[in-house]
């Protein structure tokens, strides 16, 4: 069955952790559409090729190209600044 949509959560709340990768392996394969959940004491921030898209403060959000903008540079740039979505 095809997967919709994941919610993304690191429940561990270590006090003396600074960083956690998520997954701990491989590549994140999320869809448009996930939830990501925020806990109080953390930040979540998106990476792509080394760099940082996007900062989600505690709380939930949906992840969307609208909460990433650096997203849609990206996928601008891999379909020569064309839409993969066309209408």
């Amino acid at each position: 069955m095809a997967r919709i949509f994941d919610v993304i959560e690191y429940a561990n709340e270590m006090a003396d952790e600074i960083v956690h990768r998520f997954p701990e392996s491989g590549i994140g394969d999320y869809r448009i559409g996930s939830q990501v959940i925020v806990r109080e004491s953390q930040n979540a921030v998106f990476f792509r090729d080394g760099n940082a898209l996007d900062v989600f403060k505690p709380g939930r959000h949906t992840i969307a190209t609208a909460n990433i903008p650096k997203l849609i540079d990206f996928i601008g740039k891999a379909f020569n600044d064309r839409t993969p979505f066309p209408a």
